[in-house]
This record gives C-alpha cells, structure tokens and sequence, in this order.
C-alpha cells in the first residue's frame, strides 16, 4: 500500500551506526508495529507522518539515526506543527504493514513540533475517541498457529481500550484485546480474561498461546515486565473472519478504541524462542522498571 497527501513525500535518512536493532539476537519476527529498528537486516523506513502547514498536508518517510527513530528529521519536518502517523513499515519476514489514511483517526507522535517521548523513546499517542490503524494481513491469527506476542504501551485508561483485535463483534472470533472492556484484564478471548494491564505506567506485556492450528480450546499465558502475570487457563479459538488485524480499536475499526501511547508491538506465529529472555530484551531497551 503507498499513501500520497499534500505536496508530496519527502525523505528522512534511514540508518547510522553503533546500535543494530533491539532484537538482533532473535530471530526476524513475523509482525512489527515499532518506531525504532528491530533487527538490523531491516533496511526501510520507520513510519510516514503527515503535517499540516497553512493547510496543505505533507507526508514525510521518517527513517532511522543509529538505528532509532530519526526525531530530529520530525521535528524539523514539523516546522512547530502537530505530525501524526499515517503509516507504520513493517519489519517483519513477511511484508505486514500497518497504515491508517483517514486524518481524523491517526495518532500522534508530535505536539507543537515536539516528538512525543515516553521514558526518552519516542511513541505514538492514541486520542481513545477513533484513533486506530489497519494491517495488510492478520498479525497473529490465533487460529492458525502457535503465538508470541509482545506490546510495549502506557494506556490511560482500559476500559473499552483493544490495542489489538481479530474479532467478529457478533462471536469475539479469536478476539484478544491487550486492555481489556472492563478495566479487570490485558488479554481477553472470547470470554475468558488474562492478567492485569497497568493504567498509566509504561509496561512491556503480551501473552503465548499454545495448542497448535484449529479453533478451540487452546492455553494462553499472559506476561507482564518479564514475569508472568496470573495464571494460565484456557480460551476457546473461532476463526478469524476480516482478513487483517486492527491496532487500536475493534477489528472492524468503528468502536473500543485504545487511549494511550504505543510504542512497539512484536509478534512471533510460533514458539521457537524463549518468551521471558525477548520480554527483558525489549523492557531493557526501554528502560521499563
């Protein structure tokens, strides 16, 4: 998918030196919503904001400086005006991006030409009223495989708040929900809720689910800053019915949408790798307590 707005796009710088991504001692995930690089055989561009200037709107790709957001190619690019993110670039093994066109429903990553920051990284503010993006495919499918997946987010709020979601509304067909509608959980399948999302503190959480391919009964596990965070218990799996994930709202994007800041979500489609030492590579890099 390509986006134009405004004058046209323009191009910020894509690598540096030293740093070579957070994960480039595990494998390439299979999905990736992150402003920073993620392993460093990625050689694209991080995001495309949008700018409105007298009001035109302009699109920049924004790319990377020692292997991090280009923040200073944002803010000059601002010219002190708000920029929000109309396209996320997919790091994974799998072309995946996520990519939102409706001006109106795209988050912000600068206020008054200032990056918004979040322990020094810089994120992604969701406004909670219809700030949301779609993905060109699933980015879990829980139907279909195996999962890990990782979220690095500070939510203001969890009620009603899906940072991610697959689900028909009418059956929560494979529905997770990272915040749950209630305020109680960070994962929520079908019925069944998992763990305890914080409200504003910036965490690292996400969950496995295991059992294989098919709809059913499978086993989730959530995690929460390195360690577990409740039990593990089962879930009943439907079939995905959209044909892509939305990150932020509903997966039909109409309602439930997410309050708070994103910075990065990673997800492997099996379970090859070891869960907690990924979760404390990532909360390192952010520097979450």
């Amino acid at each position: 998918m390509s986006l134009g707005f405004g004058l046209g796009l323009q191009y910020s710088r894509l690598s540096g030196g030293g740093f070579e991504g957070i994960l480039d001692n595990f494998p390439i995930p299979d999905f990736t919503l992150d402003l920073n690089r993620v392993n460093k055989t990625y050689t694209g561009f991080s995001i495309t904001i949008r700018v409105k200037k007298e009001g035109v709107n302009y699109e920049m790709n924004i790319g990377f400086v020692d292997d991090e957001l280009d923040i200073d190619a944002i803010e000059t690019f601002c010219e002190g005006n708000d920029a929000f993110v109309s396209y996320v670039y997919g790091q994974s093994s799998v072309v995946n991006d996520s990519y939102q066109q409706a001006e109106s429903s795209q988050p912000r990553i600068a206020i008054n030409g200032v990056v918004i920051l979040e322990n020094g990284k810089p994120a992604m503010d969701f406004d909670g009223v219809d700030d949301f993006f779609f993905t060109d495919n699933y980015a879990v499918e829980l139907s279909a495989n195996d999962a890990q997946v990782f979220a690095v987010t500070t939510p203001n709020g969890i009620e009603g708040n899906y940072l991610m979601n697959e689900a028909d509304e009418a059956d929560f067909s494979s529905n997770f929900i990272l915040g749950s509608n209630d305020g109680e959980a960070s994962l929520w399948v079908n019925v069944i809720k998992f763990g305890s999302a914080q409200v504003n503190a910036q965490q690292v959480f996400g969950f496995e689910k295991t059992g294989g391919s098919g709809t059913g009964t499978k086993q989730f596990q959530v995690y929460k800053n390195g360690a577990t965070d409740g039990d593990s218990g089962n879930a009943t799996v439907n079939e995905e019915v959209f044909g892509r994930t939305a990150i932020g709202s509903r997966a039909e994007g109409t309602n439930n949408f997410y309050k708070g800041k994103v910075q990065s979500i990673i997800v492997y489609k099996n379970l090859d790798n070891d869960y907690v030492s990924i979760m404390n590579t990532i909360k390192s890099f952010y520097q979450i307590t």
